[in-house]
């Protein structure tokens, strides 16, 4: 099975990768750094072609922080919205 990790090269990842792989399935390993921007969207849809399951283990940006009682904050941002195949399920970090 086809399975995009969102975050894939991380610490938890980069295990998380190697164990599926392990299993058999075919895995892309998505990151920024591999032309994947889960903010604007940028290689989202070519990382994700044909998977059918994503999960998401990326770090949360923070473009700005705000403060409050002299404790910095990161800024919130909303999940990435994601549309395509009846079968793609995401599966979100506890």
């Amino acid at each position: 099975m086809k399975i995009a990790v969102i975050g894939g090269p991380g610490l938890i990842g980069s295990k998380t990768v190697a164990i599926l792989r392990q299993g058999g399935h075919e895995v892309v390993a998505a990151s920024p750094k591999g032309g994947v921007n889960t903010v604007t969207g940028e290689g989202l849809e070519e990382a994700m072609a044909g998977a059918k399951v994503v999960i998401d283990l990326s770090n949360a940006p923070s473009f700005r922080r705000e403060r409050r009682h002299g404790i910095a904050r990161p800024a919130v941002f909303p999940r990435t919205s994601v549309s395509g195949s009846p079968e793609l399920r995401i599966l979100a970090p506890m």
